[in-house]
């Protein structure tokens, strides 16, 4: 199985309130979804509690995945 990724510099922006953020990121370019951390979430201003869900990453291991509408582009 071959595993295509990049790392970029991504501007991630919560669509509801225009918050961003810059990241440095290694992206999947086979991904589905995205996850980023509490603290991102935070400074893009979703309310963990509101916009989380359980999740079973490949190595079985449960955690919680902050998920809401993201507008996401390179640089």
């Amino acid at each position: 199985m071959c595993i295509n990724s990049s790392a970029v510099i991504l501007k991630l922006t919560n669509l509801f309130n225009c918050k961003q953020v810059d990241i440095d990121a290694l992206v999947d370019t086979g991904a589905t979804f995205m996850c980023v951390t509490e603290e991102i979430a935070l400074q893009l201003g979703f309310h963990i509690t509101e916009v989380s869900r359980q999740v079973v990453t490949l190595a079985g291991v449960d955690s919680q995945s902050a998920t809401s509408e993201l507008s996401c582009s390179t640089g």
